[in-house]
Parts: C-alpha cells; sequence; structure tokens
C-alpha cells in the first residue's frame, strides 16, 4: 500500500484504531474512520510544516482514485 506516498520509506503499520502508516524521518499518516459521525479523517505529525499538508492530499488522492492497493 502506498497511500500517494510512493517516495516516503515505510517503517511499520499499526491497524489498532484505523490505519497508522509509520514513515521515515518520524512521519506518521494516520488514517480512521469516525466512531459516531459519518466522518473520515487523516491525521499527519511531521518535521516540516509543509510535508503534512503532502502528506494529506497525496494519501486522500490515491484512496478517492483507487490507487491505495
Amino acid at each position: 500500500m502506498q497511500f500517494g506516498l510512493a517516495n516516503s520509506e515505510l517503517l511499520n503499520i499499526d491497524t489498532t484504531d484505523g490505519l497508522r502508516l509509520f514513515l521515515g524521518n518520524g512521519q506518521v499518516n494516520h488514517l480512521r474512520l469516525s466512531g459516531n459521525a459519518p466522518e473520515f479523517s487523516c491525521y499527519v505529525e511531521a518535521i516540516s510544516s509543509l510535508r503534512p499538508k503532502q502528506i494529506v492530499e497525496n494519501s486522500l488522492r490515491a484512496l478517492l482514485n483507487g490507487e491505495a492497493g
């Protein structure tokens, strides 16, 4: 699975609460459905303030275009 992150090193995956991707350089991408509302969330942690926006956009674009697998 790439979720639009083809240029990022995938270190680990945690599926405890959605899908949490641990990437190189301490980056984390967490995709999850809301437990009480019809919502889908994408949370990102990154060192650079520009990188989270790029990760969210790439992830959601990949999911919407069916490129997640």
